[in-house]
């Protein structure tokens, strides 16, 4: 059998990830997300040989791998774009190398099987990417969001990796991708431009790529907290009324320092309670100029990355808005898609319900709107929490 090289990719920063630490250097299961990736391929009786691709601050950090996995022949920096990080990966790959298998370093549940499966098939036709056909209706949007067309999801399939090449091939075919002005969203789309053919073979639905901290859940990547927040505002006129960042069209307004938008103060509170942090007033207290008039979704924005700076993702938030007036069920959804592009989770790891007091106390009588929050978060490191940003805004 011809010799097969693994160029396992995690050259990237993980801006979707909004970690401040790249993703790959994760702790899953007191693991980072890389090495349990290069794992399998160490593992797997057809790989000889493992090159490594990592942001160019962390290939000196990333010199332990050599000891752990024998198979690691090169740990290369990345380049600018996914395919300068693949083509110097590729660059390592030895001499006699018959096949390449090329992987994304965030796929940590790869299986020997589906590696195995990749190889006999790139062996075969020269080219082999694992994907799960699609399940959902898939729609085109033009620019403005509106549904453009219906795509016939029968011939669509979602690709994965590793994806395998003749090795000679997928080089070559690199070359000509870097000194193009293309850009490449996996190594089939490079293959195919040279135009070669390439086979599908079946993926696996185990074998996620880790996107959005959501993507690290509870049983897999550490300890699950929980916490809860709460916030209450008074109605007042001449001031905008607010609620997880959207505009609410109504005669008065919430009171406050900032823009007064109690839902995302209590989320802001939910967040740092889970994390063992201080709350909103200590981080970003009312007698701080810098603050005065400010959208509570930048608030947000921070505390969202503070608990980043600690190796914590947020796995969902589930809210309660308490008031009489204005009805908010036309403006749920527009406030689940504010407060969750923040959040970087899907819409459906956010909820939010309105309710009323039935005339009772401040928010029943009109002046005042209380709202709750309740998150979940996990932190995903072998150690305890450390508050590193205490006092920080």
């Amino acid at each position: 059998m011809k010799r097969v090289s693994a160029v396992i990719v995690a050259g990237g920063a993980g801006r979707r990830f909004a970690s401040a630490m790249p993703k790959q250097f994760l702790q899953l299961d007191a693991e980072p997300v890389l090495d349990r990736a290069a794992e399998k391929f160490q593992d797997c009786p057809l790989v000889d040989d493992i090159i490594i691709v990592v942001p160019a601050a962390y290939v000196k950090k990333s010199s332990y791998l050599r000891k752990k996995f024998s198979k690691i022949r090169a740990i290369v920096s990345g380049g600018e774009k996914r395919q300068d990080s693949v083509y110097r990966g590729l660059l390592k790959v030895p001499r006699g190398t018959g096949i390449a298998l090329i992987h994304d370093g965030v796929r940590p549940a790869v299986t020997a099987g589906l590696i195995t499966s990749v190889i006999r098939a790139a062996e075969k036709f020269g080219g082999a990417v694992p994907a799960l056909p699609l399940t959902d209706t898939i729609k085109k949007a033009d620019n403005c969001g509106m549904i453009a067309g219906t795509c016939d999801r029968d011939s669509l399939f979602a690709a994965q990796t590793p994806q395998g090449f003749r090795f000679p091939e997928i080089k070559r075919a690199y070359a000509a991708a870097v000194k193009s002005m293309e850009a490449f969203t996996d190594c089939a789309a490079v293959y195919e431009r040279q135009g070669f053919k390439v086979k599908i073979v079946q993926g696996e639905k185990t074998n996620i790529k880790i996107t959005y901290r959501e993507d690290l859940r509870p049983g897999g990547a550490g300890l699950p907290r929980v916490g809860t927040g709460y916030d209450i505002h008074r109605l007042v006129e001449k001031r905008k009324l607010i609620l997880g960042g959207v505009r609410i069209p109504f005669e008065k307004g919430l009171l406050g320092h900032s823009d007064a938008d109690a839902l995302t103060h209590a989320v802001c509170d939910s967040l740092l309670g889970a994390a063992g942090m201080r709350d909103i007033g200590f981080h970003f207290p009312d007698t701080d100029d810098r603050f005065k008039g400010v959208s509570s979704l930048k608030l947000l924005d921070k505390v969202v990355k503070m608990l980043a700076d600690n190796n914590i993702s947020i796995a969902n938030v589930d809210t309660v808005i308490i008031m009489e007036r204005p009805k908010l069920s036309g403006h749920i959804e527009s406030i689940k898609r504010s407060l969750a592009g923040v959040l970087k989770l899907s819409e459906n790891s956010i909820g939010v319900k309105a309710k009323t007091r039935e005339g009772m106390g401040e928010a029943g009588r009109g002046e005042a709107v209380e709202c709750y929050a309740t998150a979940l978060v996990i932190q995903n490191s072998a150690e305890g929490m450390t508050d590193k940003t205490q006092g920080r805004v």
